[in-house]
């Protein structure tokens, strides 16, 4: 979630063995037949001014359309691995620095007026000649994966989402926390209600809109759900009644993978083991 976890994904790209794109300094980059460059990208979101940065294939696509979210408050280039995995896949791929954090314009709303960023970086992609503006996908971890979702609530272009260790339940994710602030990485979470606007108690619906689990029938699309048992910093009972709470809903096409006593970052083998069922499922969302 938005806050400081003693996790860093970007150590694990030895693990997902990935070959680095050097950087390049002009998004018309991403324009051309060149290969990814984990490319600088900025773009309106509210009247906001939203960085970020993107990788692409070599040659013109037009590739599919990903949108890599990442967790807490840091920046895009802590999941620029992600953007890289996707990219040599075959896929464009974008990961937004949402408002506040890098150097975004704005201020921190946790799964509120980030969920316009991650949109409005939708369609920034979408008017790019190599994207395919039709097949869009979403991959979000912790924070990024309830902004994947709930964006998916509100865009029925989204072709699927993988959510990875979201607090779909936000209100209950709180109370876990502020009655575990003194274990590690747990206390800055605690303070979350700053902001919010108020605690749960104090502001009921701004807790309910930022959660994931009430816009459930709303989401159409596919969506793979990637939960541990272990995670000291999100319920293990998040990723089981997100998935039924979709397929309550009527959405067929759920399905949740429950990883064995793992903390919320996971681990490098985890994420080595995950990396070719993520790239099936977006290559076929509806599953055999």
């Amino acid at each position: 979630m938005p806050l400081p976890l003693p996790i860093r994904l970007i150590t694990l790209a030895a693990a997902l063995l990935l070959t680095s794109c050097p950087p390049q300094h002009s998004p018309a980059e991403l324009e051309t037949a060149a290969p990814c460059k984990r490319v600088p990208i900025s773009y309106q979101s509210d009247g906001l001014r939203i960085t970020g940065l993107a990788s692409k294939p070599a040659g013109l696509g037009p590739f599919p359309i990903i949108l890599v979210n990442h967790g807490g408050f840091d920046p895009a280039e802590k999941v620029a691995v992600f953007a890289d995995l996707f990219a040599s896949a075959g896929y464009l791929a974008l990961a937004s620095d949402y408002r506040g954090c890098g150097k975004s314009e704005g201020k921190h709303e946790v799964a509120k007026g980030e969920v316009n960023d991650v949109l409005n970086a939708i369609r920034y992609a979408q008017s790019l000649r190599t994207a395919d503006a039709k097949r869009v996908f979403l991959f979000g971890f912790s924070h990024g994966a309830v902004l994947s979702l709930l964006a998916a609530a509100r865009e029925p272009a989204i072709g699927g989402v993988i959510a990875v260790q979201g607090p779909v339940e936000l209100a209950e994710c709180y109370a876990h926390w502020v009655a575990h602030r003194t274990e590690p990485g747990i206390a800055p979470l605690a303070g979350l209600h700053t902001f919010v606007g108020g605690t749960p108690e104090q502001q009921p619906a701004a807790w309910r809109e930022r959660s994931a689990l009430y816009a459930a029938p709303r989401i159409h699309c596919p969506v793979l759900l990637i939960y541990s048992d272990a995670d000291a910093a999100v319920p293990a009972d998040q990723g089981p009644r997100m998935e039924q709470a979709l397929k309550a809903s009527g959405n067929t096409h759920t399905r949740l993978i429950m990883l064995p006593g793992l903390n919320h970052g996971l681990t490098p083998a985890a994420w080595a083991d995950l990396r070719p069922r993520m790239l099936d499922f977006i290559k076929n969302p509806t599953g055999p």
